[in-house]
């Protein structure tokens, strides 16, 4: 059985030992243009690429997720260990495939003895505290701007923009929608591109490419991009888990 897993690896990876010892944590999630991932605990948008794209990265790892990104889900995500982080939640609360914990901490520590990609799958606090832990960021850029009354788009560093950067407006009429934002990352921790200003915790959106022309357009007709974001330093996980 070793032999199997570490020639897989080293067949499709190239990295089978670092692999099999310590297996890697993602965050992994949709981004629009303004820094938005959800509203009212919704994905706003519909790009069947992307859930392919989920799917497919996702399958046959481990997925940890909040209270709430679970109550979203129809039922727990198939091909995958389901493990939900909540401190309210009851067992009953879950379907019996799901494992239930307390802490991000707790879940990382479980699973991690399954040997398979780990991958954080939101919400906000998931992904907050998940940065300390994992390795990439596995980002989808949405070319959308998600709008509600009263709000205006949040643009910390306008001049990336391009003239030529078309944005789609996903506008919610409900003043009092909970819209739900990806958390800034460090740019000295995170090995994003280089931007104008001396702010060290940028938005995704401005850590990333937005030039519209490499990127595709979905079936809905909504322009949208994959990138992968690594770390510039180690993680603390090694000490911690």
């Amino acid at each position: 059985m070793l032999r199997t897993i570490l020639t897989w690896e080293m067949c499709h990876s190239g990295k089978w030992w670092y692999k099999m010892i310590n297996r890697e944590i993602s965050l992994i999630a949709a981004v629009s243009h303004n820094g938005i991932i959800g509203v009212d605990g919704k994905i706003p948008w519909n790009i069947p690429e992307d859930l392919n794209h989920f799917k497919k990265l996702t399958m046959n790892g481990v997925v940890i997720m909040g209270r709430n990104t679970y109550a979203s889900l129809k039922e727990p995500l198939s091909g995958r260990i389901n493990i939900v982080v909540s401190k309210t939640l009851r067992e009953i609360d879950v379907a019996n495939e799901v494992i239930l914990v307390r802490s991000l901490r707790e879940a990382l520590e479980l699973a991690k003895g399954f040997h398979k990609h780990i991958w954080l799958i939101g919400g906000y606090r998931i992904f907050k505290e998940g940065m300390m832990y994992a390795d990439s960021i596995y980002i989808t850029e949405v070319c959308v701007d998600v709008l509600k009354p009263g709000m205006t788009t949040y643009l910390q560093n306008p001049l990336v923009i391009g003239s030529d950067y078309d944005v789609f407006d996903i506008i919610s009429r409900n003043p009092n929608a909970m819209i739900t934002r990806f958390p800034s990352i460090s740019s000295v921790v995170w090995n994003t591109r280089p931007i104008s200003d001396s702010n060290d915790y940028i938005t995704m959106r401005d850590a990333l490419s937005v030039d519209v022309s490499d990127m595709d357009t979905s079936s809905s007709g909504i322009k949208y991009k994959f990138n992968v974001v690594d770390r510039r330093i180690p993680s603390i996980r090694k000490f911690l888990l």
